[in-house]
């Protein structure tokens, strides 16, 4: 009741679990409607990477369906871009690539049209984001996320900063801690003597998240051709020819499913 009446006055309703953690923003019918009649939004899913220290867990499964809590990582990074109204996915696979397809044969049944782009080596972050552009003919803007990253990110506030500021290319970023386990030595100018002395420091770095939103008729003008392309590649040209960088914050749960240690706190945490 609450949330119908307020719904009508806000925009956006964030809410919130216990440790007052955002867990989901509801967006308005009215919002929704806009995003969904005004932005024609698609989205790049990259699943092709060999997943190498999720070994041995990733000899036999390719680390995009490893099941966290429900479902695999990558039905949930597809249910998280549906409520933001994406038209269509477009996956890139590689290794175990046949058990990345039956995956979504098996437990996607939305709508949303899905392609599968299999490269036949490994072109970085962004070389096959150009292949799929080229092959594709795309020119609406494009979310492009790796395939294990784990969020509740809500596409559809990334949608609306991107167009509300004219970005062409977009990264979103988390703020991560950095902690330093042990005490450091400021030294002197002359490195003889202890300058000043902190014990078990911390401090603060803004990281690229892996996920990304991108003009496609920008990029493609820059790099007409299908080759290895890292993001560092890709954001040193755009600088170079004078095109800005958004950065985007991501407020929500973010983390990355990338080591033993994290899948296992993923699945205790309860966080997906």
């Amino acid at each position: 009741i609450l949330i119908k009446k307020k719904i009508k006055k806000f925009r956006f309703i964030p809410l919130l679990n216990i440790k007052k953690e955002i867990t989901d923003i509801i967006i308005s019918d009215e919002r929704a409607s806009h995003l969904n009649k005004s932005n024609n939004v698609n989205a790049i899913i990259m699943a092709g990477g060999y997943g190498t220290r999720l070994r041995p867990l990733t000899h036999t499964k390719p680390k995009p369906i490893i099941v966290i809590n429900q479902n695999s990582n990558l039905i949930s990074i597809m249910n998280g871009l549906k409520k933001s109204q994406i038209n269509k996915f477009f996956i890139t696979t590689h290794y175990l690539s046949k058990l990345i397809k039956k995956e979504i044969d098996m437990f996607w049944f939305e709508k949303n049209e899905t392609s599968f782009y299999y490269e036949k080596k490994l072109l970085g972050t962004f070389g096959s984001v150009i292949a799929i552009i080229k092959k594709y003919k795309l020119i609406d803007p494009l979310i492009i996320c790796n395939s294990d990253i784990v969020t509740n990110l809500n596409f559809s506030n990334v949608i609306e900063y991107f167009y509300k500021n004219n970005c062409k290319f977009l990264v979103c970023n988390k703020l991560l801690k950095n902690h330093i386990p042990y005490g450091v030595i400021i030294p002197s100018k002359n490195k003889k003597t202890v300058k000043s002395f902190h014990e078990k420091p911390s401090d603060y770095k803004l990281i690229n998240a892996g996920i990304y939103m991108i003009d496609p008729k920008t990029i493609i003008k820059l790099f007409s051709k299908i080759e290895e392309l890292s993001i560092v590649d890709v954001i040193e040209k755009l600088l170079k020819n004078k095109i800005k960088c958004h950065i985007f914050p991501i407020d929500e749960f973010w983390s990355d499913m990338g080591t033993h240690e994290e899948l296992d706190f993923l699945r205790k945490s309860g966080k997906v």
